[in-house]
């Protein structure tokens, strides 16, 4: 069993984890109320984002092993554009992901 570390260091206490992890976050949920929508859309923007993120270094070396490599300059074009569209996909729905959490945590 660890302890929590409270201000300079000192314990607090055991940490005790619950022992039915499904049913804690069903309550949890619960008292969610009218912040369920959002905050599962944010969830989902959570896995989205995580994608989207992984699929540019993927991209980059497509980039470099099929285009830039070979000088197909038009390929080499077009997949850059491909990949900055990604990027700035990727921080709209950031942003956006961001901006529902703020609300849900505002919200009374």
């Amino acid at each position: 069993m660890s302890s929590i570390r409270g201000p300079r260091g000192m314990m607090k206490g055991p940490v005790v984890k619950p022992k039915n992890a499904k049913k804690t976050l069903y309550r949890i949920w619960s008292y969610m109320g009218k912040r369920k929508p959002p905050l599962a859309a944010a969830i989902i923007l959570v896995i989205v984002t995580s994608l989207l993120n992984l699929l540019g270094p993927y991209l980059i070396g497509v980039i470099i092993d099929e285009h830039i490599i070979p000088k197909d300059t038009s390929g080499t074009i077009r997949m850059s554009l491909i990949l900055a569209g990604i990027y700035i996909t990727t921080s709209l729905l950031t942003w956006l992901q961001t901006y529902l959490m703020v609300n849900v945590s505002f919200t009374t």
